[in-house]
């Protein structure tokens, strides 16, 4: 079971402290607006040794967000600002357009300052013989592969962990909605949010939610599709 703890405010410059000695740390994986401070920088502002402890800096203003999982040993950190622009993380899924193509893969318009790089082989089977050929224009879910400042984003349209596309790749038909709020968007991810659940209740849909405040969503009729993102697009 999946344990979200309330929100603090948080400033740049604060620190957050991870016990590698409790039993739900074991995968700890570190969202946008946070930092792991290099063993040197943690031991010379902590008094605890470095190996029980580790330090993370808070890179901008908003809310602490902490998830924790039981049952898979995990926890999940994250600083939620209240950007308007989205800011590419690692790990991150996100709904892209196709801009351009090249050679060797495309751009991606994926609502950052500059688009990112898809590359062709970054799909699910994919060879230098047998790569997709999308078209300028397709919408493709993926996930965020790199991110780090003063570099050009990179996605995949894969799950790293199994080579399988596991939802991403190329979205067909359905609609697609731009410039939601961020913070919408990270709730409908969250377990405890039950808006999904409640609609998928009585009737079936398939949807895709970008951390970038992008949704795609396909049912059996445009009107009923109509009908569910404006459901979504309500924050409750």
């Amino acid at each position: 079971m999946n344990e979200i703890k309330k929100p603090q405010v948080m400033i740049p410059g604060d620190l957050i402290s991870i016990n590698r000695n409790e039993p739900a740390t074991k995968t700890v994986k570190l969202g946008p607006g946070l930092m792991l401070l290099s063993p040197s920088s943690a031991s010379s502002s902590s008094s605890t040794s470095p190996t029980d402890q580790e330090q993370v800096i808070v890179t901008r203003l908003g809310l602490h967000g902490h998830t924790q999982s039981a049952s898979s040993n995990q926890q999940q950190l994250w600083i939620q600002g209240r950007s308007k622009r989205y800011v590419a993380a690692l790990g991150d899924p996100v709904i892209g357009i196709i801009i351009a193509k090249h050679a060797e893969g495309y751009r991606v318009d994926i609502g950052t300052s500059s688009p990112a790089s898809l590359d062709g082989l970054a799909f699910e089977g994919a060879t230098k013989r047998t790569k997709p050929n999308l078209k300028i224009g397709t919408v493709v879910y993926a996930r965020v592969s790199l991110a780090l400042n003063y570099t050009e984003t990179e996605i995949e349209c894969i799950n790293p962990t199994n080579q399988k596309s596991d939802g991403f790749g190329e979205m067909t038909g359905g609609m697609l909605i731009r410039h939601l709020d961020l913070t919408h968007c990270k709730q409908l991810l969250s377990p405890p949010y039950k808006l999904l659940s409640k609609i998928g209740a009585t009737q079936k849909f398939e949807i895709s939610i970008g951390m970038n405040g992008r949704i795609w969503c396909k049912s059996n009729s445009v009107p009923n599709t109509v009908r569910i993102l404006q459901q979504i697009q309500r924050p409750s």
